[in-house]
């Protein structure tokens, strides 16, 4: 039984954690949405950046002293504009490939070459980019150049099988494709960049969907979040994804890849509308539309033929929807309208019936208005005379607090000190005897000896004051603790081991009694006038608050 709660509660406990990390997974991608809806709106901050990056190249172009030094900065502007302006890409390519036939270097003119048909892909101009690279032989080629010559056949062989028509023209396409993306695999060493990503290509081609993630995932998490390479790289993690039906990391991967893109300042992408067909099927149109429109806009400004082909297969139908629901809204809004304007009349009518009765009330308002009037003079003269009677009972009652504490002191001061006095005339009656006896005896030494001493009154003193130490914390029994905390921190007046009271306390306790003349206190603990004065002075200075009141706050000390 215990076993089964056991395996019960290991069950519960597994669901509430993947339903958090669920609910944070589904938080981030809302995130990450909301701010490529705000790229996706507004560009403009990523595209000048962009042409920033090219208006610097131009005139490091213009500026170049060599042909080598105009063919790198050429090579640049090409990189830069063909995944952002095909048309302006076009063009640099082929003034590359003039400045390298100038040069004269052949590695060059090879290079030059690619990059030309590399710019036709994108333009869609297949057959050209084919008769540019059938002019190249893999034989004579660099051994640095042979991958991107490999690339480019796998990737122009890709695009023509995606416009092809019919089923073998795509198939014998498909096998081209396949064959240099194997002879990719063969040139590239195991763990570098290339390989990683056409063999997880090749991965997923073949269905082994698995492995093509554990290729990918760990490269894809030593690059920058930001980068180009971070682009590309979660577009094959989304496909990895979509085609084993896992839908959520498919669309986080894809929103990646479009952040990217987009911060990239790249026009020429897949990954928004892949994206924005992904929500299109999950109900999300306006913001499918939204992103459909924005890489419609992209492929026509980057002259991409097949992204423009590829977006315009797909946004009439989301067009479509999107309309139909414009329409939905608007119908709705209507009839909102229309509810809203018969309430707004519903509401003109008790407007004025209210207001009417307002009229009437606002009569008897003023009606009301005079009773009060008349009501709270009456009410303010028996206030003043409720404010006197409780003003004098406050008075009583605290003349009878006081009275009450004078008696309750009085009686317990009146009923020690009768005892003690009887206890005194015992005591001197003893003491009387004993020098009789001496007298008497004819022993006058010891007489004179014991008249001479002060044994007897220091003692008598003593335990004088320590009977009025027990009368005074029996009415006080909190007196030390109360004035401790009228002093300051660390002033504290500390009690030596088995004294009940000291001689400030006895100062101040006396003055809590009503005795706060020092003469008498002077009297009372038979010391100086000067020397009670200066304990008084010394306490007050120790006194946390005003100094001037610290002998009334103690009179406070113990009061009802």
């Amino acid at each position: 039984m215990s076993f089964e709660r056991m395996k019960k509660g290991v069950c519960i406990g597994v669901a509430l954690c993947l339903s958090l990390l669920a609910c944070r997974r589904g938080g981030e991608t809302d995130d990450q949405l909301r701010e490529l809806d705000r790229i996706v709106a507004r560009p403009v901050t990523y595209e000048q950046q962009k042409e920033e990056r090219i208006d610097v190249l131009k005139r490091e172009r213009l500026q170049a002293a060599t042909v080598g030094e105009q063919m790198a900065v050429t090579n640049r502007l090409v990189e830069e504009y063909k995944v952002y302006m095909a048309d302006s890409a076009l063009f640099y390519a082929q003034e590359e490939l003039k400045l390298a036939r100038k040069s004269g270097d052949s590695a060059q003119m090879f290079r030059a070459r690619m990059q030309l048909a590399e710019v036709r892909i994108i333009t869609g101009m297949y057959q050209e980019a084919l008769n540019l690279l059938n002019e190249l032989e893999a034989h004579v080629l660099p051994k640095e150049l042979l991958g991107n010559y490999y690339r480019l056949y796998n990737r122009l062989y890709g695009a023509m099988r995606d416009y092809a028509v019919g089923k073998e023209l795509r198939q014998e396409y498909e096998h081209l494709a396949n064959m240099y993306r194997d002879s990719l695999l063969r040139l590239y060493p195991e763990r570098e960049d290339t390989h990683i990503l056409v063999g997880a290509e090749q991965l997923i081609c073949c269905g082994k969907y698995g492995e093509a993630l554990d290729l990918l995932l760990p490269y894809y998490r030593t690059l920058h979040t930001d980068s180009r390479e971070v682009g590309y790289t979660a577009y094959s993690v989304a496909d990895a994804y979509r085609h084993m039906g896992d839908r959520e990391k498919e669309k986080d991967y894809l929103i990646v890849s479009s952040l990217a893109d987009l911060k990239s300042g790249v026009k020429e992408y897949i990954s928004l509308r892949e994206l924005a067909v992904l929500l299109y099927e999950e109900g999300d149109i306006v913001r499918s539309y939204s992103y459909m429109k924005r890489a419609m806009e992209d492929a026509a400004f980057c002259n991409a033929r097949l992204r423009t082909v590829e977006v315009s297969q797909v946004l009439p139908i989301i067009h479509e929807a999107y309309r139909l629901q414009t329409e939905l809204q608007r119908r709705q809004m209507l009839v909102s309208l229309l509810c809203i304007s018969l309430l707004a009349l519903f509401l003109i009518v008790l407007a004025l019936y209210l207001r009417r009765q307002m009229r009437r009330l606002a009569t008897a308002r003023r009606e009301v208005g005079h009773a009060n009037t008349r009501l709270k003079v009456l009410n303010d003269e028996l206030q003043e005379l409720n404010a006197r009677l409780s003003d004098s009972n406050r008075c009583l009652q605290e003349t009878n607090n006081r009275l009450a504490e004078v008696n309750y002191i009085k009686e317990a001061y009146i009923g020690r000190f009768l005892d003690l006095c009887s206890v005194y005339l015992g005591k001197l009656d003893a003491y009387r005897r004993s020098l009789n006896k001496m007298a008497m005896g004819g022993k006058t030494d010891d007489l004179f000896r014991e008249l001479k001493s002060t044994q007897f009154v220091d003692e008598e003193l003593e335990e004088f004051y320590r009977n009025f130490d027990m009368a005074f914390l029996h009415l006080f029994p909190d007196f030390v603790a109360d004035f401790n905390a009228l002093l300051t921190e660390g002033e504290e007046v500390v009690l030596k081991p088995g004294e009940l009271l000291n001689t400030e306390l006895r100062i101040f306790a006396l003055i809590r009694l009503g005795i706060a003349d020092s003469n008498k206190i002077a009297e009372f603990l038979r010391y100086s006038l000067k020397t009670i004065y200066n304990y008084r002075t010394k306490m007050r200075n120790k006194a946390k608050g005003i100094r001037d009141d610290f002998e009334k706050e103690v009179m406070r000390i113990g009061t009802y």
